[in-house]
């Protein structure tokens, strides 16, 4: 064999060992990208099935309100009643999963169910039964927190889980609790009809009973590929859920591409690997070129936005000029009358009054304009009781109000905790209290005005609302009443009031302040965060 035959078979190795090494090369990443979209779809079918189960746990809540509307509209409901309600209801409701309910007592320490009906195990199937001790938990939670429906921590009998919802109520004259059981076992299979294929399987935990899997479903055959933990909020506890996947469901991958590219040909291979080359070379530049682009759309936004700085300075300054231009005029024409007739003239005392007047309102356009260019660092980040803080205010301005014949009410709930700026919130409570004042009230009004301070407590935010019953804003003033030196009152005021709240709220407390639709009066709401968001010093 020739030195050339030896050279060609060569060539036909490298070659063919090319066309092995790019086809192992797609191959393998044909199966990265398979595995990747299982995990995703994995997820999302995690996260879907997740909130499906809370939706459902939360929908059967409507049979325990029901039969308790049965009990708060009669004056004493018997088992009879109780009996033909819940039948009535599970008639109606066509629903698949099964539940019994109660009417619970406490006996002198015993809690007993007085009425019942249903088949599962823990719950009585007959009335005046004691109630099964895992359940005397649930009861202690509704009657801690009376009038609110409380979804408790699952409790496992027999291999299956039970969920208790409970909500205080009375029958005639005797005090208790409604307590309705649900087959959380079944609703689980329910939800869980679609992937229950051995591949995939959740355990789900309560707060209340972090050691104990409520989910009693069939283990995986192998161990988990894929793991994915969700935490739902569930009336007011987060269970959480960890879901576990087996890869064995991921789509079987195909080779025939890659036995394709290895016998092809030399060629096809060469031709492959110069495109995925011509390709990369492509990506790159096209990358090179993004990255020119998103600097350059970054610099023109730094730019945007030190003009609009520059302008809404602009626009500061110009109403200060304008706030500060007839007061002093004013002042200047003041000055000059009373040079005029300083002679014993009977109007020099109305000249002096003006004069007085025109000064005060300069100081206040003064103080106002150094309030708004304050220097943030010098706020006091702190956790408060928000509570705490209105009381605090409230006695503040108490006189102030009792002389305008105004009242302050509150509803401001007392286990709310704010790690925020109370300084800043003072200042925004006092331009809304101090707004209402000059604004909300015509001078000298007889019927005493009422002023209201109600919070509500979300998810990771606090809802603030101020009300009055004054004389309202007119719709076509909305749009600016939060604009420096806007005031319908000239002499009332200098119309920074509620642009520095809007300023605090916004810029410090990191909430949203805004005016509401309201019958009578006006009404503000606003947002803040339990956590103030840091600022750029990193207070």
């Amino acid at each position: 064999m020739s030195r050339y035959d030896l050279w060609n078979l060569f060539l036909c190795a490298v070659l063919l060992l090319t066309g092995l090494a790019i086809s192992s090369l797609a191959a393998w990443q044909v199966s990265t990208n398979d595995q990747r979209l299982w995990q995703l779809q994995s997820v999302t079918n995690a996260e879907r099935l997740s909130a499906e189960l809370r939706f459902r746990i939360l929908a059967n809540r409507e049979p325990l309100i029901a039969i308790a509307s049965l009990y708060s509209g009669s004056d004493d409901v018997t088992q009879s009643e109780l009996v033909a309600a819940h039948e009535l209801i599970l008639e109606t409701t066509d629903n698949q999963i099964a539940h019994s309910v109660a009417f619970v007592t406490n006996q002198n320490g015993d809690y007993l169910a007085e009425q019942a009906n249903g088949e599962l195990a823990l719950l009585p199937t007959r009335a005046s039964s004691p109630l099964d001790t895992q359940l005397r938990a649930a009861v202690d939670a509704a009657r801690m927190m009376p009038g609110a429906v409380v979804i408790h921590a699952p409790i496992r009998k027999d291999g299956d889980s039970y969920l208790p919802m409970v909500l205080t109520a009375s029958n005639g004259d005797t005090g208790g609790v409604l307590m309705l059981l649900l087959d959380f076992s079944r609703l689980l299979s329910i939800v869980m009809s679609d992937v229950l294929n051995g591949h995939t399987t959740v355990n789900i935990y309560h707060p209340l009973t972090p050691g104990v899997n409520h989910a009693n479903l069939p283990p995986l055959s192998t161990e988990a590929e894929n793991r994915h933990t969700v935490r739902v909020p569930v009336g007011l506890d987060i269970w959480q859920l960890e879901w576990l996947f087996d890869a064995d469901q991921a789509p079987d991958i195909d080779i025939s591409q890659a036995y394709l590219v290895l016998f092809g040909g030399i060629l096809i291979s060469m031709l492959l690997s110069l495109v995925f080359y011509t390709l990369l070379q492509q990506r790159a530049v096209v990358n090179q070129q993004i990255s020119q682009r998103t600097e350059e759309l970054r610099q023109t936004q730094h730019q945007l936005l030190q003009k609009e700085k520059m302008a809404a300075l602009g626009q500061l300054v110009s109403g200060v000029t304008q706030g500060l231009d007839r007061p002093i005029n004013q002042i200047r024409e003041t000055v000059t009358e009373l040079e005029q007739r300083l002679a014993g003239d009977s109007k020099t005392g109305s000249a002096l009054t003006a004069l007085d007047q025109n000064v005060r309102r300069a100081i206040v356009i003064l103080n106002g304009f150094q309030r708004i260019a304050s220097d943030q660092s010098t706020e006091q980040r702190r956790s408060f009781n928000l509570l705490e803080a209105i009381e605090e205010l409230a006695e503040t301005l108490g006189p102030g109000l009792q002389t305008n014949k105004l009242k302050l009410q509150l509803d401001v709930p007392g286990n709310i905790i704010l790690d925020s700026y109370p300084g800043a919130l003072y200042q925004v409570l006092s331009a809304l209290i101090g707004n209402a004042l000059v604004h909300a009230y015509p001078p000298g009004h007889k019927a005493e005005g009422i002023l209201s301070l109600s919070a509500e407590l979300q998810r990771q935010s606090v809802s603030l609302r101020f009300a009055d019953d004054g004389v309202g804003i007119p719709a076509e003033m909305h749009n600016r009443i939060f604009e420096p030196f806007f005031t319908t009152q000239a002499a009332a005021g200098s119309g920074l009031g509620l642009h520095i709240a809007y300023t605090r709220v916004v810029d410090l407390l990191g909430g949203s302040i805004c005016l509401i639709p309201s019958e009578t009066g006006s009404c503000f709401e606003i947002i803040l965060p339990l956590s103030a968001p840091m600022r750029a010093d990193g207070h």
